[in-house]
C-alpha cells in the first residue's frame, strides 16, 4: 500500500496511506484541495494544493473528485444591492419577538 507524508496543524508531519485521503479539484478554476483525518489529535486538516503537489498526489492514485462553482455565480444580479444596514434592520427585526409573533399570526390568518 503506498504512504505519503502530509503535515497537520497540530502534530506535524504524520505518514497516512493514500486511501486515507480524499480530494478535491474545481472544474473551472482548477483549484484543488487535499483533506484527511489525523490519526493523532483526531481533527480533520484540508490543505490547498499547488501544481505540483497535485500531480504528486494522483501519481499516488489519491483520487480528485471534480466539483463545480454554483451556477448562481454566474446569474445576472437584478435589484437594489442590500447594504450593511439592511442586513442590521433585518437582524433586529429577526430578534424582535413582537414582530416575529405578528408575521407568524399573519401567516396563521392567511392559511
Amino acid at each position: 500500500m503506498k504512504r505519503v507524508r502530509v503535515t497537520c496543524p497540530q502534530c506535524g508531519d504524520i505518514d497516512l496511506a493514500t486511501t486515507d485521503l480524499r480530494g478535491r479539484i474545481c472544474v473551472e478554476t482548477g483549484q484543488a484541495e487535499y483533506r484527511y483525518r489525523c490519526a493523532g489529535c483526531h481533527q480533520t486538516a484540508v490543505h490547498d494544493t499547488d501544481t505540483r503537489t497535485y500531480e504528486i498526489l494522483t501519481a499516488a492514485d489519491i483520487y480528485f473528485e471534480p466539483w463545480h462553482l454554483p451556477a448562481e455565480l454566474k446569474e445576472t444580479r437584478h435589484g437594489l444591492v442590500i447594504s450593511h444596514d439592511d442586513l442590521i434592520e433585518f437582524h433586529n427585526l429577526v430578534h424582535n419577538d413582537t414582530h416575529f409573533a405578528n408575521a407568524l399570526a399573519n401567516l396563521e390568518s392567511a392559511n
